[in-house]
């Protein structure tokens, strides 16, 4: 990330964050600090109070996968879309949790890349990815995959490959 700096009528641009070597895909804001989701690096996270950078990476925290697709502020959770999965992140006991598929099989619950995140006029948390949509059951802890039919038989919804969530007036998604 660059930053522009004007210093005697010339400008000058520096790193903002070294530490970031590829591409950013998203940037999240948090009372705290900020959010980058960078390309097959993971999460970063500045910590505005400490001026620090931290990055959560698979092989060194909870975090499912190291393409972050997606980001999502939900309070005090923060929902993150990956490669490998669903993530959710409490800022306040700042532990990651991994969301499973629910009643699926082992490989479904492992190769499910998720793309965008969605929470409804009702507070419910949607998920679409790989593998379809899901919404998020806190009582059962996980996933739970949503059959998507239409009214007309001669008409099929795709089950799969769920890539953006939109919702009505009259709480029907698109």
């Amino acid at each position: 990330m660059l930053k522009l700096v004007h210093q005697d009528r010339r400008y000058r641009v520096t790193r903002l964050f070294p530490q970031i070597n590829s591409r950013i895909i998203q940037v999240c804001e948090y009372s705290d600090g900020i959010w980058f989701s960078v390309h097959g690096e993971g999460l970063y996270r500045f910590d505005k109070i400490k001026n620090a950078v931290k990055n959560y990476r698979a092989e060194s925290s909870n975090l499912l996968g190291n393409r972050v697709y997606r980001l999502y502020n939900d309070g005090d959770m923060l929902w993150i879309a990956t490669d490998a999965g669903l993530n959710s992140y409490d800022t306040q006991s700042t532990d990651f949790k991994q969301w499973a598929i629910v009643d699926s099989p082992d490989q479904d619950r492992r190769n499910n890349a998720f793309y965008s995140i969605y929470r409804d006029q009702r507070k419910k948390v949607w998920v679409g990815g790989t593998l379809g949509l899901f919404y998020v059951d806190p009582a059962r802890q996980g996933l739970v995959r949503k059959k998507l039919k239409l009214n007309k038989p001669h008409l099929s919804v795709p089950q799969k490959n769920v890539l953006n969530i939109l919702e009505s007036r009259k709480h029907i998604l698109y």
